[in-house]
């Protein structure tokens, strides 16, 4: 038996793909994208971490660490209060850091009030604010009393392999557990926690490319493993996907999507949408590397979730569910 969650989320996933009811990938169309995307050379040269967030050399290293895990504990659920996007909340938390050092001191994070959440992150009322002010104490919270007070530590713990950071923070983390009963077995799907990982990993990209290597940040360093992180299932990608025609949804399905009807968290519409775009992402990314372009799904995900925020307002819209994970 393994223990690598990535695993689980891809064997589990493809259990929901050969059994779908409301989406199917389309082979064909999935070809055609992977063609194309081998074509534009766009893959591997996507934007760097800083120019979504900040550069990470500017602040210690332990900062930029409790940064990034605020930020991927609050990364969920924008839709209800659009125009507000994962864009916002990163220069929120960016423009916290620097006028409002304390706000990241390890006792106001296990001490988060939602009142405090709304005043300096989300500018005022927002969806789920109770919920996440929880997790943010939840979080830190254990790094706290297990790993004193330092996300270096609980970091340092993982010994560089991804996917030992992303059970890592599973084992630790309740808020980070995504999963999902589909047709009477378990779903394993993990959006936050490996996005966390590969938040790190992009920035410490950047960190190499300003710095150098250096001894602190080598924790950072997952060398070949982070090839093993999937996708990160959201509301985007299945949108571009769907877009593409590499997602086809059945009427009933498509019906709810294109009204903006909610559809409910951990129900077969759901689980279908989120198991196919990450099995699709996962034969794009075969299909690239068989093309001779050495993809990884992180680097797929990010390509097609920068794209589909150019065209989010021009296609189909995507899916609503008001969920923790997503």
């Amino acid at each position: 038996m393994h223990l690598n969650p990535c695993v689980y989320v891809k064997e589990s996933c493809r259990k929901v793909i050969s059994q779908s009811t409301h989406v199917i990938i389309n082979a064909e169309a999935l070809k055609t994208l992977a063609e194309s995307l081998r074509d534009a050379k766009a893959i591997t040269s996507f934007t760097s971490w800083a120019e979504c967030h900040f550069a990470p050399e500017s602040v210690p290293l332990e900062t930029f660490l409790r940064y990034v895990f605020v930020l991927d504990t609050l990364n969920f659920c924008f839709w209800p209060n659009l125009p507000f996007q994962y864009s916002n909340l990163a220069l929120n938390l960016y423009e916290a850091l620097k006028t409002s050092p304390k706000f990241f001191d390890i006792d106001n994070l296990t001490k988060m009030s939602a009142l405090e959440l709304k005043s300096a992150v989300f500018k005022g009322d927002f969806c789920l604010l109770e919920e996440r002010a929880r997790m943010i104490r939840e979080v830190f919270e254990v790094i706290s009393e297990s790993f004193q007070g330092s996300c270096t530590n609980f970091i340092t713990k993982a010994n560089r392999s991804a996917p030992n950071l992303v059970k890592l923070v599973l084992d630790s983390f309740p808020c980070f557990r995504d999963q999902a009963i589909y047709k009477g077995y378990q779903v394993f799907l993990y959006k936050r926690a490996q996005i966390l990982v590969s938040d790190l990993h992009l920035a410490y990209r950047d960190l190499i490319k300003a710095v150098g290597k250096s001894t602190e940040s080598d924790i950072l360093d997952f060398g070949d493993s982070i090839k093993e992180l999937t996708m990160f299932a959201d509301y985007r990608v299945p949108q571009i996907l769907r877009a593409k025609g590499v997602l086809v949804y059945s009427k009933e399905l498509a019906d709810l999507v294109d009204n903006k009807k909610e559809i409910m968290h951990s129900s077969e519409y759901e689980v279908e949408i989120r198991a196919g775009t990450i099995i699709a992402v996962e034969e794009i990314k075969e299909a690239l590397v068989k093309l001779g372009v050495p993809a990884m799904s992180l680097e797929v995900d990010v390509y097609l979730w920068e794209e589909g925020e150019k065209i989010k307002d021009k296609v189909q819209p995507a899916h609503h569910t008001l969920s923790i994970f997503y």
